[in-house]
């Protein structure tokens, strides 16, 4: 028997962030969504960020006050 495991890791961040685009009919590549609770405080982390707002710097764990200044 082999002892050899393989393990796989999948990143379901831009995933979500995806799938909100695909809801809203976006592009998902043509705007910039970030998917969190707006009706809790702006210090709520971000479910999901898309890559092109991480490109411009917000982190993948962003609060949503700081994804904000990104978009302003």
């Amino acid at each position: 028997m082999s002892s050899r495991k393989i393990f796989v890791a999948i990143d379901l961040k831009s995933f979500y962030a995806s799938v909100e685009c695909r809801e809203r009919n976006l592009a998902p590549m043509g705007v910039n969504p970030v998917v969190a609770d707006k009706s809790r405080t702006a210090k709520t982390i971000c479910l999901a960020v898309s890559p092109a707002l991480k490109s411009f710097g917000v982190a993948g764990i962003a609060r949503l006050f700081e994804a904000k200044k990104v978009w302003k």
